[in-house]
């Protein structure tokens, strides 16, 4: 199975393009991270890959078939999204955030069944959530509430999940937390893209990178071949350098002229 665009384009003002012909594609059971300044595109490209925006021009492509003749039922069922900012109206309990995820199997007038719960019971438990099933939504942390978004995809049974910045407004630790859980899901055959403003994350959790400035894609490939300091500059327009440890653990950082003393 397979997910990407083809020549996509979109525009939220007539006449300006938010994306400008981006051919990308998702590794299978591997995640991805969309890398980009503010304004360049990552959460239209992350919303037009999960069927939330239609495109312009080109289209989204999975398995060699345009997303947009998928009926809404089999797509939800295939794909999931994770939002950067959700704050349901409702407090909802974490149990009842994740069994939203359930919504594309059942009718109407359908209450959900024993196997609706048992895979809600199993979303959890691989994200080590049991144990917050009935707390408020509203009331657990920002990384927890993040994993639960993640856990909702997961019952949805969705091979492909989309997270929007999910790193954003989280501290190292939970960075690290909501990323070491990806991992260990694309190594069981999940297929994650992550968009983010944090270049260095693509290097310590991805598998391969996307660089986007003003709406073009200008590098993909392995985060050692897209997060350079030539194709940083290129995207965000400020110099950048790479720092390496003792240990050969890479990093790159804004130019700022001061280095520690040795």
């Amino acid at each position: 199975m397979s997910l990407g665009a083809v020549g996509l384009s979109y525009s939220y003002i007539p006449g300006t393009l938010a994306l400008r012909d981006v051919t990308m594609s998702l590794e299978e059971s591997k995640t991805t991270f969309i890398l980009g300044g503010n304004g360049s595109g990552k959460t239209t490209l992350i919303q037009c890959l999960c069927g939330i925006r239609a495109p312009k021009s080109g289209s989204v492509q999975i398995d060699g078939r345009d997303l947009r003749t998928l009926h809404p039922l089999q797509r939800a069922r295939t794909i999931g999204f994770v939002p950067q900012i959700h704050e349901p109206v409702f407090t909802y309990s974490v149990y009842q955030v994740v069994l939203m995820g359930r919504a594309p199997y059942l009718g109407p007038f359908t209450s959900p069944q024993k196997v609706d719960h048992e895979r809600v019971a199993a979303a959890l438990k691989v994200l080590d959530l049991w144990k917050l099933r009935d707390r408020s939504y509203t009331a657990i942390s920002g990384g927890e509430q993040r994993l639960a978004l993640i856990a909702r995809g997961l019952a949805q049974g969705a091979k492909y999940l989309l997270m929007d910045e999910p790193d954003a407004h989280l501290d190292p630790r939970h960075q690290h937390d909501v990323f070491n859980r990806t991992g260990d899901l694309a190594a069981e055959g999940f297929t994650f893209a992550i968009s983010s403003h944090n270049p260095n994350n693509a290097i310590l959790y991805g598998d391969t990178a996307v660089l986007l400035s003003a709406g073009r894609l200008i590098a993909q490939g392995s985060p050692q071949e897209v997060v350079t300091p030539e194709s940083l500059q290129h995207a965000y327009g400020m110099e950048f350098e790479t720092l390496t440890d003792a240990n050969g653990l890479r990093a790159v950082l804004p130019v700022t002229g001061r280095h520690p003393q040795s």
